[in-house]
């Protein structure tokens, strides 16, 4: 029973060969108006073709995931536009401020809105994909989402799915009166709301317009968003019956509920069960290893005790609520559930009989032009120790200026300077901000080049602690025959 804070190891997303990671540093730096530098780019044809495909009107394929990510803050200010009455003076400091953590739901959020949605895809990409593989299902995962709509892979599409599954909390928050004269917020039906949105002719428009997604690849985004909580509706119902508890997850009863909410949406089971892992994970990063209901309420003293030294540590800008324990206590049995809901799922499925990478071409042909083992070293040893240290903790889910001061136990300005320059390297991918000295916060995440050398990085470092443990073992060895042969 241990508390593990920032527990989301590495997982390499996807392999580059040298032309595409030059294409894609080439973009990269034109997206943030940099001058042409196709200096350490290992095709700079390449380079220039991303450079200059950065500025048309359409966002390539491979990065249209990436970019929706990096607009959400505009697509939500905009539907807020539309949507949100200023007049109402309840709505002042959600338009003012609409990715604050007290403007959503704090008790169960960690972040606010924007952030949340972004640190969702870190989990969905990193954690997710772990679990997947340590439960035993990711191989029939992997072939479902190989399946493409209009070309268009699902494992592709989801994405956009995560991007704007909470668009709807921004236009229609609700306010529910308290007995004491104050307002409680709610984000009821939020779900469907995102839906209607994306099916908006004006915002589907705009998909197809920026992104060449067609009506079929709109539709399915749009099912992503809206069904992201029906296992959060059937965690809600268990509730109001008497409990949601690893207990009621081991139980036939949720076997029933969960297996008659695959039939309810056989097209989607899948998806809704991938959307509510991440979103699960998503709430917070502060993690309890449990396994039984027992196990959780042991461990309550220890968790409060951590989330008061983070607090302490934390600007009164980036403070939580203390009550986000509630949330942390939930995770575990979220968890279990998504790991008995993706057990059902599987066992209603055929075998998989073919490797995905004979399903998928695509696959093989990106797997056999993977970076060699030399390009990945050379650029991780050109790193220095300091950006090795911020690159490993945003691989662990560390998303945020002050989060990743706290987690290197140095300043905010030190640490941006290490992200700065792992940005110029293509490492990290910025996805709000660059404010040195004023309040705005920066959010990042690991690019896909970043994940192949992260990826060489922790097999270097596997092999390093198994060779000195060698070493260890053997030293101990020849202490304990001299201790014998001394008669010790």
């Amino acid at each position: 029973m241990n508390l593990i804070l920032h527990r989301t190891p590495l997982v390499i997303l996807e392999a580059k060969s040298p032309e595409v990671m030059a294409w894609d540093l080439g973009y990269h730096h034109a997206k943030r108006g940099r001058p042409f530098d196709p200096k350490g780019a290992a095709d700079p044809e390449a380079y220039k073709k991303g450079y200059e495909g950065a500025g048309g009107p359409a966002h390539p394929k491979e990065h249209y995931t990436r970019d929706m990510f990096r607009r959400l803050p505009d697509i939500a200010r905009d539907a807020m536009s539309k949507h949100v009455d200023p007049a109402d003076s309840r709505n002042a400091s959600f338009l003012a401020n609409p990715d604050s953590p007290a403007e959503h739901a704090p008790k169960w959020h960690q972040w606010g809105i924007t952030t949340h949605t972004k640190m969702f895809g870190v989990y969905h990409n990193k954690d997710v994909t772990r679990m997947l593989q340590k439960w035993g299902v990711k191989d029939k995962v992997d072939q479902h989402m190989a399946q493409e709509i209009d070309g268009e892979p699902k494992r592709d599409l989801i994405q956009a799915g995560i991007a704007l599954h909470d668009l709807g909390k921004f236009t229609h928050r609700r306010y529910e009166p308290q007995d004491d004269g104050s307002w409680k917020t709610g984000f009821g039906e939020h779900e469907v709301r995102s839906g209607e949105l994306i099916r908006d002719p004006e915002f589907a428009a705009t998909l197809k317009r920026d992104y060449s997604f067609t009506d079929n690849q709109v539709e399915y985004v749009a099912k992503c968003a809206e069904l992201h909580f029906e296992l959060g509706i059937l965690r809600n119902k268990a509730k109001s019956a008497g409990g949601w508890s690893i207990n009621f997850v081991n139980s036939p009863q949720f076997d029933q509920d969960a297996t008659d909410l695959m039939g309810q949406h056989p097209d989607m089971a899948l998806e809704m069960g991938l959307l509510y892992l991440g979103d699960s994970m998503a709430k917070t990063n502060i993690r309890i290893d449990a396994d039984s209901d027992d196990e959780i309420e042991a461990q309550h003293a220890d968790v409060q005790q951590q989330i008061d030294q983070r607090l302490a540590a934390l600007p009164d800008s980036h403070k939580f609520d203390p009550k986000l324990i509630n949330a942390a206590k939930q995770l575990p049995v979220n968890m279990a559930a998504a790991r008995r809901y993706f057990q059902l799922w599987a066992n209603s499925q055929p075998p998989v009989r073919s490797s995905l990478r004979t399903l998928d071409p695509q696959a093989q042909q990106a797997q056999q032009a993977r970076p060699s083992q030399e390009q990945l070293q050379a650029v991780a040893k050109g790193l220095s120790g300091k950006q090795r240290g911020v690159l490993k903790s945003i691989f662990k889910g560390v998303g945020r200026t002050d989060d990743l001061a706290f987690e290197l136990d140095t300043d905010r300005a030190g640490a941006l300077r290490h992200v700065r320059a792992l940005e110029k390297k293509g490492l990290i991918d910025v996805t709000s901000g660059w404010d040195y000295k004023g309040s705005r916060e920066v959010t990042f995440d690991v690019s896909d080049h970043g994940n192949d050398v992260g990826q060489w990085m922790a097999d270097y470092a596997t092999r390093a602690d198994a060779e000195m443990k060698a070493i260890k073992d053997k030293h101990a060895a020849r202490r304990a025959a001299r201790r014998a042969q001394e008669g010790r």
